[in-house]
């Protein structure tokens, strides 16, 4: 017996979404700074907007028959929720490299996060191939003003921040003899 169309849908997108929610948590993890995470976020929303759009249309599919069809409301509103908490993991490791707070709340994130990428989506299944270059760039853009930096300042006020941070100059003091300490 096969499954009705949208059950087999909500059953492949429910299975994608369950690995896309993880997609970033090694880049977020390994980033050793601002624009190294930068970097691998930026990719990997080009890298899924080019190989995986006909899932990510499905989903914004998906997505707007549950505002019709009560039946789906639960499942989008769980998906939704985990890729949220997603997109918050990548801002707040994003804040922690800048050394400043995430300046909304995670719902809205998600929602500026979840418009530039649908944004995208449509444009680049409509053949513009700037489209993922224009996400790229928009995505660096928002990270900047959700985390209280400006376009190239993270890299060095994360520097400056951990320059000056007590723990920091203990660190460096306890493996510097006092004589380098007060040279520096």
């Amino acid at each position: 017996m096969s499954l009705p169309r949208p059950a087999r849908n909500w059953t492949t997108v429910r299975q994608y979404k369950a690995r896309c929610v993880t997609r970033y948590d090694e880049v977020t993890a390994e980033a050793a700074s601002f624009d190294e995470l930068m970097e691998g976020f930026t990719a990997g929303l080009a890298e899924t907007v080019r190989k995986d759009a006909s899932m990510h249309r499905l989903w914004y599919d998906l997505r707007a028959q549950s505002l019709f069809e009560p039946a789906f409301r639960a499942d989008v509103a769980e998906i939704d929720k985990s890729l949220e908490r997603m997109i918050w993991r990548v801002l707040s490791r994003f804040a922690d490299l800048a050394g400043a707070p995430v300046r909304v709340p995670s719902s809205v994130a998600y929602a500026m996060f979840d418009g530039l990428f649908q944004q995208c989506l449509l444009k680049h299944l409509a053949g513009d191939r700037r489209a993922v270059a224009v996400l790229r760039s928009q995505v660096r853009l928002v990270v900047g003003q959700l985390v209280g930096t400006v376009a190239g300042e993270p890299a060095r006020r994360a520097r400056r921040s951990r320059a000056t941070h007590p723990s920091e100059r203990a660190r460096r003091g306890a493996a510097a003899s006092p004589s380098a300490s007060a040279s520096r």
